[in-house]
């Protein structure tokens, strides 16, 4: 009886290895994916931390990464855990991270197991390996068939940290019709999209002059990007449309921010709506913005 529990055991891993368990759209390279992670960090592996099941040691499920330099985002821990996949879930396995190997990691908290503990996604580009000082990976492009390529750490450094030069919304068009919160019928992606009388570097300069902090959000120091989805009528009329965050949010720092954020953009500069076949669009537009402490 014993020898079958393994068999099935053995059978059922394999299946959930081999099978699809996942359906997530592709966020782009990773200039693009990592915006839409809480944090970027470079550092090493340095062992599995658990197990799918306790008899299956070949089979990790997290692992311990010591941050040598948190470029990005908000964490006080050296060590961090990073959950990947247990066969059900958007991450890769962690099997594919060796101990003793250094990487760039965008990842978002689990906010339900901790403040140091993260996940890992495989919806785009969202780690890279570094040896000796080389980064290597499919940086730049939104389509998942980019070309791989080695740049210097220090360029990827400078990418992740002045991210505004690449920001999420894709420049093609894609048609896509949704509903926001407030009720709106918009387009995601049209032939022109919304644009603001201010350029991105002065909206972000005014909100981290006028914003004001939650306690303890940032410690001197930290940047934390927000990307901020605004819809835009054919009126030109502003709506605050949330941040892109992952789904364990929001929290109530995050809730306080977004309230801030929904009274400043909507009295700096002028709105104007995006275009579809020369026409007037609702159209909703992603606003990078990158809070510095």
């Amino acid at each position: 009886m014993k020898r079958i529990l393994i068999v099935l055991v053995l059978l059922i891993c394999t299946i959930a290895h081999t099978s699809k368990a996942c359906d997530c759209g592709y966020l782009g390279s990773f200039v693009y994916s990592s915006q839409a992670a809480d944090i970027v960090v470079y550092g090493k592996i340095i062992e599995y931390d658990s197990m799918v099941t306790r008899s299956l040691h070949e089979n990790p499920y997290s692992m311990k990464f010591l941050i040598i330099e948190k470029l990005r985002g908000i964490e006080e821990h050296d060590t961090i855990i990073v959950w990947g996949d247990n066969g059900f879930e958007c991450r890769p396995y962690i099997e594919h991270f060796k101990p003793n190997t250094e990487w760039i990691l965008a990842l978002n908290r689990l906010d339900y197991t901790g403040r140091n503990n993260y996940e890992i996604s495989i919806c785009g580009e969202f780690y890279v390996p570094v040896k000796e000082r080389k980064v290597q990976g499919q940086i730049f492009g939104w389509y998942d068939k980019n070309e791989s390529k080695t740049y210097n750490y220090e360029f990827i450094k400078n990418l992740i940290q002045n991210p505004l030069h690449y920001p999420l919304q894709r420049p093609s068009k894609r048609l896509k019709e949704s509903r926001s919160k407030i009720g709106l019928e918009y387009m995601t992606y049209c032939d022109f999209l919304p644009e603001s009388s201010l350029d991105i570097y002065t909206i972000n300069k005014i909100i981290n002059e006028e914003l004001v902090l939650p306690l303890d959000f940032m410690s001197i120091g930290d940047s934390y990007l927000i990307n901020a989805r605004v819809i835009i009528d054919i009126n030109g009329e502003f709506y605050f449309n949330g941040t892109y965050a992952n789904y364990y949010k929001p929290s109530i720092e995050h809730t306080m921010i977004e309230n801030q954020l929904d009274k400043i953009l909507r009295n700096i500069g002028k709105w104007k709506y995006g275009l579809e076949a020369g026409k007037p669009v609702t159209a909703e537009l992603i606003i990078p913005i990158l809070l510095k402490k």
